[in-house]
């Protein structure tokens, strides 16, 4: 019976252990496949850049000294003598003397103009001036008649500059005359009776005369203390009607320097 026993426990033990070492050597011994790219990796490994940068510990600021030396450059002087310029008077240029001027229109209207001044010079100045115009028309009036309408323009004129040592006088003489045709007045109107009454020309023609003359006396130098400019106008108007006026201006203006003010009197008058 012992016997019996033993060798059904040894059995069963060879059995076990068996189907343990199959168990075991089944796992440990299992092959496994694995597809994906190499890439090996070494740890704790010291790695050198391509560039390798040295690292110094000790800091190196660089000086710098430079020095000017100035020096003299010899060259050679050579002086060279121009030839001595003879200043002379400038050139005199020909001042405008005067001009002409004339002209023709329709309606027989004649324009001329004239004007004559001498060059400058140091004492005096001189110069005349005239000048015409005219035209003789003709207009239709409501009663469809036509009558002459003419009219004129005339002037003269003289004047002159006379230079002194520290002022300038000057003058002028003048001459003007308008003449016009009056028209369209009727025979038979009260005015026309009223004004032929009062002059024989009131219904033919009408002319205004004006003649003037003016003298200034202003200084020219600018050191003076005294600073003036005066002028005496007189003028007269008539015409074929009998109006008539005169005129009379007298007008000053004096300036004097004293340190840092300015005494200024203004003077006026006026006859009628």
């Amino acid at each position: 019976m012992k016997i019996s026993t033993k060798i059904f426990s040894i059995f069963i033990f060879s059995l076990t252990g068996t189907t343990l070492s199959a168990q075991t050597n089944s796992e440990l011994n299992k092959e496994v496949e694995v597809i994906k790219n190499y890439q090996p990796s070494i740890s704790d490994a010291y790695k050198i850049s391509n560039n390798p940068v040295i690292r110094d510990t000790n800091n190196y600021t660089p000086t710098f000294l430079y020095n000017i030396y100035s020096s003299d450059i010899e060259i050679d002087k050579n002086i060279n003598h121009f030839p001595v310029v003879k200043l002379s008077n400038p050139p005199l240029t020909k001042s405008n003397t005067g001009y002409a001027k004339a002209a023709l229109g329709n309606a027989l209207t004649p324009y001329g103009e004239l004007v004559i001044n001498t060059s400058p010079a140091r004492n005096t100045d001189f110069g005349i001036h005239f000048y015409h115009f005219s035209s003789q028309p003709k207009i239709k009036l409501n009663n469809e008649q036509k009558v002459k309408a003419p009219y004129s323009k005339n002037m003269a004129r003289i004047f002159m500059k006379n230079y002194f040592r520290k002022s300038v006088l000057e003058w002028d003489v003048n001459y003007k005359r308008n003449r016009i045709n009056y028209y369209g007045f009727p025979g038979d109107t009260l005015a026309y009776n009223q004004f032929k009454d009062e002059s024989e020309n009131y219904n033919s023609k009408q002319a205004f005369n004006n003649a003037s003359a003016s003298l200034n006396l202003h200084n020219i130098n600018r050191r003076s203390k005294l600073d003036y400019n005066a002028g005496l106008k007189y003028n007269y108007f008539w015409n074929n009607t009998g109006q008539s006026e005169h005129h009379a201006n007298y007008n000053g203006a004096f300036t004097r320097r004293y340190r840092t003010h300015q005494l200024v009197l203004n003077t006026t008058f006026d006859y009628y």
